[in-house]
């Protein structure tokens, strides 16, 4: 459904159905009813510092243990960081 189109608070019923990877079309589920959440705006999570290859110091044994990547949650509302993840790109 297009952004904006339901809306907070609201129930509404929906039938659906599928189109296969061959273009056939699945029969009509049953009716789905769904009461639609009101939700606040979504957090605003920001990397604030990226530090990587450090200078060696004596204090550290393995220097990698100083590269680190810090994000900040910069909203007024809780992140939920489940399924986040940072990849790296070679």
């Amino acid at each position: 459904m297009p952004a904006g189109v339901l809306e907070p608070g609201k129930t509404y019923r929906a039938r659906v159905r599928m189109q296969d990877s061959t273009r056939r079309w699945s029969h009509w589920s049953d009716p789905l009813e769904f009461t639609t959440a009101t939700v606040g705006p979504p957090p605003l999570l920001r990397i604030s510092e990226i530090h990587y290859y450090p200078a060696s110091t004596p204090l550290v044994a393995d220097e990698e243990d100083l590269e680190f990547v810090e994000i900040v949650n910069a909203g007024d509302t809780p992140a939920a960081l489940a399924g986040v993840s940072l990849t790296t790109f070679a």
